[in-house]
């Protein structure tokens, strides 16, 4: 609304500068300025059409900037549309990409078994306390203060795990890289809230126990602070056996009723999670975030149309003279439109580029402000295909607009160019 109303303001205070006895006489009073003559040495070498299409555009600076700082706010709208319909689905998405396992079963004490199992993997699973981050250039980066208990859930799984692939951005799976004994793969989540490299180390305390991992990678999930690293590492750390296990990640459907398992089976399981429930519970919590989303696309998708429209209106209010003097030299209306409402076209493509980095970062800034408090990054992301589509949304919009408007051209009169200043 602050945008609209400014945008407004500067268009009325543009065409109501003059005097009134001035504002009664018809057409503009747009000069050759300094710009208008550079850009006529510029565009010498193109054929005539594009040469005046350019020099009229810059004859009028006030105009010009008015039309391309619209153009670039209708480009932060549209980007917000694009990015922020499908803001949260995607992150849930991305967090649930790697899953290949239908039931969580978490058992009530730690147990021991190999790895052997066609449907299931045996994970050590522990929430440990960051104490300490050390740079791969051995300066130590201090931990926030309300992040002083900082907890990493940190994943110990095998190399041939079966249901579990770790993702990276290119949804590549990383999970060889815990070869390395000593290597840690933490989610996107923490390197952006915590600010983590790959070559970090991480110093972590297990009770009177202190132990370090190196980040050799970065996993595509973006709810909590999680890592994964080898099982027998993990278990080594703590002072396990290197086949212990706290979690199994399983698609066995008998977990899907724990009373149909035997007695001594049952015994050891404290709780069985269906994924997909767990899915749908968390999507149930991001909707008053996604509502939220909906309503600034609902009142920016408004504004995209007026912007657009003050533009087409602009450009034929601001060149009645010229249209008329086009009509007297014998040009068809078909064609002045073509010349004179399109002159803007490249401009408002430029803007519309400049406003897709810009978007990204307000947006950024928005959704940490909305779900900083649950310590979640949120990927703020526009593929280059959605990117095109809302270019062309853009220029459709404005054809439609300036389409419109030709009825206002083809009204204008002969008699509009024969008249003196």
């Amino acid at each position: 609304m602050i945008t609209l109303s400014i945008l407004s303001y500067l268009i009325a205070l543009f065409m109501l500068r003059k005097k009134p006895l001035q504002l009664l006489k018809e057409g503009s009073n747009l000069k050759v300025n300094i710009f208008s003559k550079i850009i006529n040495k510029i565009t010498k070498p193109l054929p005539f059409n594009y040469r005046f299409k350019y020099s009229l555009a810059f004859r009028s600076i006030g105009k010009l900037f008015i039309v391309s700082i619209t153009s670039f706010c209708t480009g932060l709208l549209i980007t917000l549309v694009l990015i922020g319909s499908n803001l949260f689905t995607n992150m849930i998405d991305k967090s649930f990409e790697g899953i290949n396992y239908k039931y969580m079963v978490m058992l009530k004490n730690i147990d021991y078994k190999e790895n052997n199992d066609s449907k299931s993997d045996y994970v050590l699973n522990s929430s440990i306390p960051l104490v300490k981050i050390t740079t791969k250039n051995g300066k130590e980066k201090k931990i926030k203060k309300d992040n002083d208990n900082l907890n990493v859930n940190i994943n110990g799984i095998d190399i041939n795990s079966k249901t579990v692939k770790v993702l990276d951005k290119n949804n590549k799976n990383i999970i060889k890289k815990l070869n390395d004994k000593e290597g840690i793969i933490v989610n996107e989540n923490a390197k952006e809230i915590l600010n983590l490299e790959i070559g970090d180390e991480l110093t972590f305390e297990h009770e009177t126990i202190k132990f370090k991992y190196k980040i050799v990678g970065f996993n595509n999930d973006y709810m909590g602070y999680t890592a994964y690293t080898s099982r027998s590492s993990l278990s080594d750390k703590l002072g396990f056996d290197s086949s212990a296990y706290l979690l199994i990640y399983s698609n066995d459907e008998k977990y899907s009723d724990i009373s149909k398992l035997n007695k001594e089976e049952a015994s050891k399981i404290s709780t069985v999670l269906s994924v997909d429930d767990l899915k749908k519970n968390i999507e149930k919590q991001m909707d008053r975030f996604n509502g939220s989303i909906y309503i600034v696309i609902g009142f920016a998708s408004v504004m995209t149309l007026i912007i657009i429209s003050v533009i087409a209106n602009i450009v034929v209010e601001e060149n009645k003279k010229t249209i008329s003097l086009m009509k007297v030299m014998g040009y068809k209306n078909k064609r002045i439109s073509s010349i004179v409402l399109n002159i803007y076209t490249p401009f408002i493509i430029i803007s519309y580029l400049i406003s897709i980095p810009v978007m990204k970062k307000i947006l950024r800034a928005i959704v940490n402000a909305l779900v900083g408090d649950i310590k979640v990054t949120i990927p703020i992301e526009l593929s280059p295909s959605l990117a095109f589509l809302g270019l062309i949304g853009l220029l459709v919009a404005y054809y439609i607009a300036v389409g419109l408007s030709k009825r206002v051209l083809n009204k204008i009169p002969l008699a509009i160019a024969l008249k003196r200043e």
